[in-house]
């Protein structure tokens, strides 16, 4: 179940990605415009089927990438780069997170946005509780929709999964996220 949810994200990333590399849509964003765009705390808990009951908490720091898709005058598809660090607590253990990977947002005319990315995560130790993720590095998918309440502040919800991929034999997790976040 969970790689058949990993393979879904990973297909409605590549989806976005590719409607929005027609020819005339991509533009380059001035070096200006490029920077720090938001940062927030995240908070959630794992889905059901893990071993143990994890809660992670985390900081993220948003920055934008020179790239944008403008499907129309009022829709377009923003890159940005996303860096995180935090902890896992799972099985009475507690573990630092750190990731970085590139974030996609579909913005419109309003305050409502859709997430996608994809990125590697660095656990502070492979086996959290009773469940052994196989490695160090783990790769991750998420997707989420975001709000902006106030000019600067903006609530989301994100779906995150992260695993080994495969490679070291380890699980995966499925969490939950919520979030709030301030943006310049």
């Amino acid at each position: 179940m969970n790689g058949e949810i990993a393979k879904i994200l990973g297909g409605l990333v590549g989806a976005l990605i590719l409607i929005f590399l027609s020819p005339g849509m991509l533009k380059t964003a001035r070096a200006a415009d490029v920077g720090v765009i938001a940062l927030g705390l995240r908070g959630g808990i794992s889905t059901a089927d893990a071993d143990d009951d994890f809660e992670t908490y985390e900081a993220y720091l948003l920055h934008d990438l020179p790239w944008i898709w403008q499907y129309s005058e009022a829709w377009g598809l923003q890159s940005k780069r996303e860096l995180t660090a935090g902890v896992i607590e799972g099985g009475s253990q507690t573990e630092i997170i750190a990731g970085i990977g590139p974030t996609f947002s579909l913005l419109g005319s309003g305050d409502l946005s859709l997430d996608a990315g994809v990125g590697v995560l660095v656990l502070g130790d492979d086996e959290i509780g009773d469940q052994d993720f196989g490695g160090l590095v783990q790769l991750t998918v998420h997707s989420g929709i975001g709000y902006r309440i106030t000019r600067h502040v903006r609530l989301g919800y994100r779906f995150f999964h992260f695993s080994d991929a495969g490679i070291y034999g380890g699980r995966s997790l499925n969490r939950h996220l919520l979030e709030l976040g301030y943006t310049f």
